[in-house]
This record gives structure tokens, C-alpha cells and sequence, in this order.
């Protein structure tokens, strides 16, 4: 009885939620017994061309979210997003992978359910949940417990819940792994594959290279026509491929709080103070006025603000000290409790010494400055920057502090010498770990100390909000609803805002430019009909306030001229440059008889190439175009190469030798490992082709 409790109650549900989305990361997608419809006005996407309803996965997500947030894992924001993206792949598994599995063949039978489920081998899933709620009796697995949950699901529409949802995540994973079992028995790797991996990762080319860069040719001397440009790109469409995004302009008007906001707050919180010091449930009053819960933990020296923490620790209890200023807020703090801890804690600050040499007297030098250095120490107002000063004097290492230490958490050394030493007080300690000066900045406390806090941040009141509101209003109204991107231009100087710029904006994107809270900016750019110049409203964030001007609409698939002009002419200009510079290598290779001969005839310099493997990132002395690597690798020794033209300019190679390595090891543990890497990927690129072959369709973006 004790597990049905358990699914009755919210620990359970909680579970539940963890186990499920520790089984979605196992498989990545979720099944669910309810199976969808494709329909409704609006939709959140495609799939092999039917509609997914926004209303069906909007309830969807709804679910979702109210699981997360159970589980105590994530904020509502953060649960919205998983949500949408479980939901999603719910979506993609239910209407796209389970449907591969019909067509495989690949099912559960009753009596593997019955033995995944009801056995003494049933799923470790199902054997951790019910042994974990067995634990207060021996836990100790029994197949009863589970039978048991089955008939209580017939009759309590909770346990039936989350009963049927460990089910169907059990039953996914195994047809999870059936299905990735089978994509992995269709991948091999040859013998031929193990020795041409070998060769490439052990083989090696040496020799010599001669070089003539781009950047030896002056740009300007070199004309491109817009023709030239399209032909280009038309010619590498591959490589001009885009995605749908939007080019803006905009403004921001931050909302920060004012210095009257500041004092305000800070106002409101000394008016708290009698109140705060003469309630008698602490609890209920944090509860009631500060942003963060009551906390019941005794805590030592170093776990507050290290400015006020000395008035703390100096407070008598019932005591209310502050407001004080940290970390965007005002506190007023209360001395609930105070005990006394068995071990004490103490503050220090450790400088490494340098032992410069090996020997038995370069140590005791070392020692001896560093006794030195530790009395010099005693007259400093701030010992780190007295002992920083010494490290920039070349006499520390370096030098740090330590903050408050619990004692036995450091080396043996450092705990004995720390416990010898009065406030103020520093000594040279010999470790496992060299010579430091160790120095305790206070004296050691004992005490531990309960603290109610009163916390408010310092955010905007409503008059700077409005005052930030208006001056993002009266710049909008400088603009008509369409303008040029010089009129935009002109607005913000007429106006004395700062224009900022964001390129490449896409649907999906959460938001821009990485600004937080901007996700209405992308929607409004993405507006299915907004024009090239269209300027928003005033679009309000959490902390600010956007007017934003549409400069370019970028559709998907070959990028225009003007999208990427300062690209493509660079390309064009080095596709000039390279005939040039070959002419030059191809006139001196006629009378050349060595690279030498070639490097002088060209006014350039050989270079070495050594021990290029195929695996190489890059050709020494010839840039990071990884296709010289290929090049260089498929060349024959002691005959010139032909001029080869790479990102960065244009190559000639002269092969001095290759060594290849007899086949020492076994091939077949490579074959294992070759079919290992090839198995990891196979259902990840199994996965993305059949969301490219049924054709799906993300839009969620233009909801979530």
C-alpha cells in the first residue's frame, strides 16, 4: 500500500517527471498514448503536409509545462521553452519515428511487455521507481509491487496517470534502442577502411613549398564588376546559400533605476526596521516582504557580504542591522540564532615563494626571504596588496586570498601552522606544494550565526519607467510608418539616441543580437506582411524599450549581390589574383629545374613542410586551407607540383620523401573502433534525413 500512496501524492508525481525526462534524454523523443490530429487554422507547423494545430499543441505544451515546473527543475520561462520542445518532439515521434517502426516490423509483444513490466527482469526503470518506493521496507524489488499499481490505476485516476506514463516511456525506450540496435547492424567498416584510416593518421610528407599570398597584390588594383559578382555566385551557389532572415536598425532606451528609485527603496526599508525587530515570526514576515525565503541554516564567517559581515557576527541576537547594498539590492538583516561551532574558521591570505634553484640552500634562501617578507608584512594597512606588490617585484609568485577556511580543509601543513598564528600574525609554510607565506587576517571565530533577511532590489519605480516610455515614444513619432534608412539615420541624430545594428535575424531566433526579452523584435521582423522599411512601435522588454526599423528582407536559398557583397568581392578579387600569381609560378617553372630555381625566379622563399599527415589541420607556411593537406598528400616524390591555388594564395610543392609505416597493428580492433564512431552518428543523421524527407516544418517560433 505504501507504493500507492506514493503514486497518489506529489513525491510521486515528482518522480514520475524526473524519470520521464531522464528517459527523453536517453532516447530524445517522447511516445504518448493520446495520438494527434493534424488540423485547425492555425499552425505551429508542417509535417509530409499536414497542418500541426496550434490549439491541439498548445494543450500539449500546457501538460508539459505543468510537469516541469512539479518537478522543481526549472523556472517558468525555461519550463515554457522545454515544454515546447518536448511537445514538439512528441510531434515528430509519434507522426515520423513510430511509423518507421510499423513499417520495420519493429513491436512489443505481449509477452516481452509482460516481462519488461511484471518479471523479476523487468526494466531497471520500473525496478529503480518501485524499489526506490520499497526502501522503507528492506527495498527490495518484488513484481507484485508493480501488478499491485495496475489494479489501484483502474480505479484512481491519478495513479492510472502517471502509472500509463512510466509505461509508455518503458515501452519507448526499448523500441528506442530496437530501432537504433537495427540502423547500427547496417553500418560496417571494411578492412580497406581500417588501412586507409591508418595510412592517413601514421603516413607523412616531407619536403619543401613555395608560397605567393593575395596579399602581395594590392586589392585596389584589381577591378570587379557587379556582373562578375552574379556570375560568381551563381557558379557556387553551395556556398551562398541562406537561410530566411532580417537585417534591422534600431534604438534602446534602457529603464535603469534613478538615484531617487535607489533611495526610495532604500527608504522603504528602514521604515521596516521596527517592525522587522519586534515580529515574532520571523518566517511569516520575510515571507511577507522580501524577495528571498526565510532560511533556518546557521552559517560561519565568509558566507556573507564580506563588507557588512563583521557587523553581523558583532550583532547581539534579535539584532536588525542595515539596509546594506549588494548585488543590485538592499537588505536589512536579523539576528535570529547563534551557536558555536566545534571547529574554528579562519581568514587567510597565502603568498607562493619562488626556490630558485634545486639544492638544499636554495631552499633555505628561499625561506628566509619569505620570513622576511612575512614581519615586513605586519606594518601593511592591506596585507594582499602588500603582498602583491611583492610579486610585481619579482620576490612572490603570486599571491591570493583565501577567504575564511574551515579548519581541516587545507594541506596539514597550512592547518597547524594557521592554528599558531594571532590576528595580524604570518609564517613560511613547507608543503607537497612549495613554500607559501600564510597570514591570517583576523582572528579565529567559532561562531555560526542564523539570519533572517529583508531583501528588496533596486528596480525602476513607475515615473522613471514612463519617463523612459516617452523618450522611446518621442523618438517614434519622428518617423511615419515607412521610412529610408537614411531618414532613420537622421531621427537618431535629430533625437540623440545611438543606433544599433542586428544582421541575420532569424525566425527561430529567441532573440536579438543576443539581447535579452527581445523575442517581439523577431516576430515583428518576421511579420508574414512587413515591408523593407517598415518601423516598429515602441516594443517594451523587461529592462528596456525598442523602436526598430526594417532595413533588409532576406528570403531563403541563393543569397543576392547586395547580401553579400563584401564577401563575394573579396572572393572575386583573390579569384583574379590567383590567375595572376599562377602566370608568374607557371613562367618559372618553364626554366626552374628546382624549388629553388622556382622561389627565386617568383621573388619568394622556400618553405619546409614536415611530417604532414592526412589528418593535418593545415600545410606549414601555406595557411589553414585544409585542401593543400589533400593535395600535398597525393603528390609524388621529387617532381615539381603544378601551381595550386588555396584560400590564401597560390602554392608550388617539390616532395622530398613520404614515410609510410608497415601495418603493425591489428586492423580489426580499428574496424571496431571505425564502426563504434559511425554507429554513435547513425541515428542522429537517420533522424535529420527523415525530417528532411517528410518535409517538417518548424514555426513555432511565431507562438513560443
Amino acid at each position: 500500500m505504501a507504493t500507492l500512496n506514493k503514486l497518489r501524492n506529489s513525491k510521486w508525481v515528482l518522480f514520475i517527471v524526473l524519470l520521464s525526462l531522464g528517459l527523453f534524454v536517453a532516447s530524445d523523443y517522447f511516445s504518448s498514448s493520446n495520438k494527434y490530429s493534424l488540423s485547425g487554422d492555425q499552425a505551429v507547423g508542417e509535417i509530409d503536409g499536414h497542418d500541426v494545430s496550434l490549439v491541439e499543441f498548445d494543450a500539449k505544451v500546457k501538460g508539459w509545462t505543468e510537469r516541469l515546473i512539479q518537478s522543481g527543475r526549472f523556472e517558468m520561462e525555461d519550463a515554457k521553452v522545454q515544454a515546447s520542445n518536448f511537445a514538439w518532439n512528441e510531434y515528430i515521434q509519434q507522426h515520423i519515428i513510430e511509423k518507421q517502426y510499423e513499417k520495420l516490423g519493429l513491436a512489443i509483444s505481449p509477452e516481452e511487455a509482460g516481462e519488461l513490466l511484471y518479471s523479476e527482469n523487468a526494466h531497471p526503470s520500473i525496478k529503480e521507481v518501485f524499489t526506490r518506493e520499497a526502501a522503507g521496507t528492506g527495498g527490495v524489488f518484488k513484481p507484485s509491487m508493480v501488478i499491485q499499481a495496475r489494479k489501484a490505476a483502474k480505479t484512481d485516476p491519478r495513479i492510472r496517470e502517471n502509472f500509463e506514463q512510466l509505461v509508455n516511456d518503458v515501452m519507448s525506450e526499448v523500441l528506442q534502442r530496437k530501432y537504433n540496435s537495427l540502423l547500427g547492424k547496417s553500418i560496417y567498416a571494411t578492412s580497406l577502411d581500417a588501412e586507409d584510416d591508418f595510412f592517413a593518421s601514421s603516413a607523412t610528407v616531407n619536403g619543401k613549398s613555395v608560397s605567393l599570398f593575395y596579399t602581395s597584390i594590392d586589392d585596389k588594383t584589381i577591378k570587379v564588376t557587379d556582373e562578375e559578382l552574379k556570375d560568381y555566385i551563381k557558379k557556387h551557389k553551395e556556398d551562398f546559400k541562406q537561410v530566411e532572415s532580417r537585417d534591422l536598425e534600431y534604438i534602446l532606451i534602457n529603464i535603469a533605476p534613478s538615484k531617487e528609485d535607489t533611495l526610495a527603496i532604500r527608504e522603504e526599508l528602514v521604515k521596516e526596521i521596527n517592525n522587522f525587530a519586534s515580529t515574532e515570526d520571523d518566517s511569516l514576515f520575510t515571507m511577507s516582504n522580501s524577495t528571498i525565503p526565510f532560511s533556518k541554516e546557521f552559517k560561519p564567517r565568509g558566507a556573507f557580504n564580506k563588507e557588512f559581515e563583521p557587523a553581523l557576527f558583532a550583532a547581539a541576537k534579535d539584532t536588525v542591522i542595515g539596509p546594506f547594498y549588494y548585488d543590485g539590492g538592499y537588505s536589512l538583516f536579523k539576528i535570529t540564532d547563534s551557536k558555536e561551532d566545534s571547529m574554528a574558521y579562519y581568514h587567510l591570505i597565502k603568498a607562493e615563494l619562488p626556490v630558485r634553484g634545486t639544492t638544499k640552500n636554495d631552499t633555505i634562501e628561499a625561506m628566509a626571504t619569505g620570513r622576511k617578507i612575512a614581519a615586513e608584512s605586519a606594518g601593511s594597512a592591506n596585507a594582499l596588496d602588500f603582498f602583491n606588490s611583492r610579486v610585481n617585484a619579482g620576490e612572490l609568485s603570486y599571491a591570493y586570498d583565501l577567504g575564511w577556511v574551515k579548519e581541516g580543509t587545507q594541506p596539514d601543513e597550512i592547518n597547524k601552522a594557521m592554528k599558531t598564528l594571532a590576528a595580524g600574525q604570518a609564517t613560511v609554510v613547507k608543503s607537497s606544494a612549495g613554500l607559501s607565506i600564510i597570514k591570517l587576517v583576523e582572528g579565529r571565530s567559532n561562531r555560526l550565526i542564523q539570519v533572517a533577511e529583508v531583501r528588496q532590489m533596486v528596480t525602476p519605480l513607475k515615473a522613471t519607467e514612463d519617463a523612459a516610455y516617452q523618450k522611446a515614444a518621442n523618438f517614434r513619432n519622428l518617423l511615419g510608418n515607412n521610412s529610408t534608412k537614411e531618414e532613420f539615420e537622421a531621427a537618431t541624430k535629430k533625437a540623440g539616441i545611438a543606433k544599433s545594428v542586428a544582421n541575420n535575424v532569424k525566425p527561430e531566433d529567441r532573440s536579438m543580437t543576443g539581447i535579452p526579452g527581445t523575442l517581439d523584435v523577431v516576430r515583428w521582423a518576421h511579420y508574414e506582411e512587413r515591408e523593407e522599411g517598415d518601423n516598429s512601435d515602441v516594443i517594451a522588454t523587461e529592462n528596456m524599450f525598442i523602436v526598430a526599423h526594417l532595413v533588409k528582407i532576406k528570403k531563403e536559398g541563393t543569397a543576392e549581390v547586395e547580401d553579400v557583397r563584401e564577401k563575394v568581392t573579396k572572393l572575386v578579387i583573390n579569384e583574379k589574383k590567383a590567375v595572376i600569381l599562377t602566370e608568374n609560378f607557371n613562367k618559372a617553372l618553364k626554366s626552374g629545374k628546382t624549388i629553388e630555381d622556382v622561389a627565386n625566379s617568383v621573388k619568394s622563399t622556400v618553405q619546409p613542410m614536415n611530417s604532414v599527415s592526412f589528418y593535418a589541420p593545415n600545410v606549414q607556411f601555406c595557411g589553414n586551407d585544409m585542401k593543400l593537406v589533400g593535395v600535398v598528400c597525393g603528390l609524388k616524390a621529387n617532381v615539381l607540383s603544378k601551381p595550386v591555388t588555396s584560400n590564401e594564395g597560390v602554392h608550388v610543392f617539390f616532395v622530398e620523401s613520404v614515410n609510410k609505416p608497415e601495418m603493425a597493428e591489428d586492423i580489426a580492433s580499428r574496424k571496431q573502433q571505425m564502426y563504434k564512431q559511425k554507429q554513435q552518428q547513425a541515428f542522429n543523421t537517420v533522424y535529420e534525413g527523415l525530417k528532411k524527407h517528410f518535409k517538417v516544418k518548424d514555426e513555432r517560433y511565431k507562438y513560443y
